[in-house]
């Protein structure tokens, strides 16, 4: 920090030359767990429905076939 400040680099010079790389790794892991929570939000009630969905069609087609 007081490098870049020697040097001359202003706060957004110093975020973008030094803070973003050194936490690319961060926000790279970060991006991944949010991508796995937002896919299990998505997955879970799709299957779910997906099986209650063949149950009901199988129920209702055994009533219809009497």
């Amino acid at each position: 920090m007081d490098a870049a400040r020697i040097d001359g680099a202003g706060p957004i010079r110093f975020a973008w030359s030094i803070l973003l790389p050194v936490s690319m790794n961060v926000i790279a892991a970060l991006a991944v767990i949010e991508f796995a929570y937002m896919w299990n939000q998505y997955q879970r009630p799709l299957i779910v429905s997906m099986l209650l969905q063949e149950q009901f069609s199988r129920g209702f087609t055994l009533s219809q076939e009497k």
